[in-house]
């Protein structure tokens, strides 16, 4: 017999209908009805469901997770001392914990119990579920703070401390953000428009947010803040982005000028809505099939020749050339005056020589540091001086800091190579020839 038809039995054999035959009303209800009548008929119903639930031979009603979660605490299972004891119980999630599981682990007293979890995040209660801290916080002997997060950076665990101090009043236990990347993002005004979201890094707005979270339980103005801004709009977005698309080398006031609308306005557009950023060309070296090939094989045969730890004992050299006057970045400078006789009193002209002297400087870097400079005063130097006054302080320099196991490294200039220096290469302990490596 389905449970269905043990239902209709029940109520049949209740009588439940002798107070409502009586009466002018044209439904049943509990008025008329009976509530002692209903609750037996009902009664009997439910016992009839747990046994359905029991019974692995029916499908009427169907055992749920919960359901067989239950018949274990039913159980009243316990392990003895005497028995195989856990050396340990760990529950996680002990903020969102069924009465019944929890009513399981506190009968297991011959095993340490740990219980886990963040208050601050029970989410389940509409299921049913109990906050463990609370019902076992008169038996706890130990509490441990967890506050190092693996899930996220130091950005968001700064945003969950906030929260937590203005919110919830807790000061006390921090939270530690780890080495992960992150960024906090914020419901963006236009969504419904554009659909994504933007970046922001705001400390005052947050603490703002959460002070209106905590005051009203929203973050949704009554008003928008300043003055409407008409020149942002959905229209303009559109009408930015398909000019970028066909020309993208624009500076933010040219487009500006070509579209009639505030220079304000379009870099708002452009950062806000669009989540672009300007970016300058980069300078790289033009590089033929040739120059490709020679790196390849050079590559090949620092590979076949050197080993990690070898790196470590290679003298590095380079030489540049200065000018007396030396580089300045008048953007860097600024004299601030009420105007320009004013400022050039005050120092604001930057002279310089139409030939300034030059000189070149020589220097070579390691593992262990860096050699004296050689600085030639007549400008560029040549393979003479070079053999004369480089080639020695580098081999002083390596002798010195690595004994007789070292190499010395250098640029492919024409006073460097090997032809021209000659027998001098071959005081070095290797030296770099053409395609191979030179030694004594």
């Amino acid at each position: 017999m389905k449970t269905t038809e043990i239902g209709l039995m029940a109520i049949t054999e209740a009588r439940p209908g002798v107070a409502f035959y009586g009466r002018v009303d044209s439904d049943m209800d509990d008025k008329n009805v009976g509530v002692a009548a209903v609750e037996e008929a009902l009664q009997v119903v439910r016992l009839k469901c747990l046994q359905d639930l029991k019974d692995v031979r029916t499908t009427d009603v169907r055992m749920l997770h919960d359901g067989y979660m239950k018949l274990y605490q039913l159980e009243n299972p316990v392990r003895r001392a005497c028995g195989n004891t856990y050396d340990a119980i760990l529950i996680n999630e002990a903020q969102d914990m069924n009465p019944a599981i929890l009513d399981v682990i506190s009968k297991q007293t011959q095993s340490p119990r740990m219980f886990v979890g963040d208050p601050n995040q029970q989410i389940y209660s509409f299921r049913g579920t109990t906050n463990a801290f609370e019902e076992i916080k008169e038996t706890i002997t130990s509490t441990f703070y967890l506050t190092q997060i693996f899930r996220f950076g130091p950005d968001i665990a700064f945003i969950d401390n906030c929260w937590l101090d203005i919110v919830k009043g807790e000061s006390r236990k921090m939270l530690i953000g780890c080495e992960k990347k992150s960024r906090i993002i914020d419901f963006c005004p236009h969504m419904a428009l554009h659909s994504r979201f933007i970046p922001f890094a705001g400390l005052r707005t947050i603490k703002r947010r959460c002070k209106m979270i905590a005051g009203t339980g929203s973050i949704q103005l009554s008003t928008p803040p300043g003055r409407p801004r008409t020149a942002h709009s959905w229209e303009n977005i559109q009408k930015v982005k398909s000019w970028l698309q066909r020309k993208r080398h624009l500076s933010v006031q040219k487009l500006a000028s070509e579209l009639d609308i505030s220079y304000g306005s379009i870099r708002r557009i452009l950062k806000d809505d669009l989540l672009l950023r300007p970016y300058k060309k980069t300078i790289e070296p033009l590089l033929t099939d040739a120059h490709k090939d020679k790196r390849k094989k050079f590559f090949n045969w620092v590979r076949s020749n050197f080993r990690k730890e070898d790196t470590m004992r290679i003298l590095f050299s380079d030489e540049k050339m200065f000018d007396i006057d030396g580089m300045y970045n008048s953007q860097n400078d600024r004299i601030w005056a009420a105007n320009r006789a004013e400022a050039d009193e005050r120092g604001g002209k930057k002279q310089r020589r139409k030939f300034p002297t030059k000189v070149m400087v020589w220097l070579g870097a390691c593992s262990k540091g860096v050699t004296p400079l050689v600085i030639f005063e007549k400008g560029t130097v040549d393979h003479a001086r070079y053999i004369k006054e480089v080639l020695p302080m580098a081999l002083r320099y390596g002798n010195k800091v690595y004994g007789n196991n070292w190499t010395y490294q250098q640029d492919g200039a024409r006073p460097h190579s090997p032809a021209i220096t000659g027998m001098m290469s071959r005081q070095f302990p290797f030296f770099p020839g053409q395609g191979i490596l030179a030694t004594k």
